[in-house]
């Protein structure tokens, strides 16, 4: 009954930090003939933020999120710093982690998530920001098509299910698929690897969300598929 009352008024907040970059810092990361038309510094930001337990015996906060970019070509390597505060507003952990996706395309979202040890207990506030990326790569990425096609409930939550089909005209390999929700009461972003994918090749894709009491809304999944083009 006491950890019933803890849990009942325990209170977190969530805050985006925004990561600015000058048009000069800009020009040193783009050649100047791929610079995007825009003039605003904050090319890349935190669009949402929300955390869960991942269990109803633990003290740890899984906050979630996702970012969007304004450039007009692809980002890579994005990382992020997310703090937890205490009620007096001292930090006590800080936890670093990258983007599902390696690459944020325009247009796109790319979720992220880090753990924040025992995050229910002392975490009144946790801040999130952008602390890197960079628009150099040596490879080249492409999406594939992911075709939903159900979502089926499980003993242990739903499951989103379709088909990736490689839709491009290349082979591609290391094909990153990634899903999440951002809506509370569903604890899995997962993360998987296909090693290749011949042009016009499907694979089924289903991924079960963990379900600790509220119905997933479908709107609030979104999986993303990139792949690396094969010379």
């Amino acid at each position: 009954m006491i950890l019933g009352r803890v849990f009942s008024v325990a209170l977190l907040v969530l805050e985006i930090v925004t990561s600015t970059i000058s048009p000069a810092q800009a020009e040193a990361l783009v050649p100047v003939l791929y610079l995007p038309t825009i003039t605003h510094p904050n090319y890349v930001q935190i669009g949402s933020l929300s955390r869960v337990r991942p269990g109803r015996n633990s003290f740890d906060i899984v906050a979630r999120g996702e970012i969007t970019s304004t450039l007009n070509l692809p980002i890579y390597q994005t990382t992020l710093r997310l703090t937890g505060y205490t009620p007096e507003g001292e930090p006590y952990t800080v936890v670093t982690t990258t983007t599902f996706l390696p690459v944020t395309f325009p247009g796109q979202r790319n979720g992220f998530s880090a753990t924040i040890k025992d995050g229910f207990l002392k975490a009144e506030v946790i801040k999130a920001e952008i602390i890197s990326w960079t628009v150099a790569t040596t490879q080249t990425y492409l999406t594939p098509s992911f075709v939903f096609t159900a979502f089926v409930p499980t003993p242990y939550g739903p499951a989103v299910q379709g088909s990736i089909v490689n839709d491009t005209s290349v082979t591609l390999t290391e094909i990153t698929i990634a899903s999440w929700s951002l809506q509370e009461g569903y604890t899995l972003n997962e993360v998987s690897v296909v090693p290749l994918l011949e042009p016009s090749q499907t694979i089924t894709f289903s991924r079960i969300f963990n379900q600790l009491d509220l119905e997933i809304s479908p709107s609030s999944v979104h999986v993303g598929v990139q792949g690396i083009a094969t010379p």
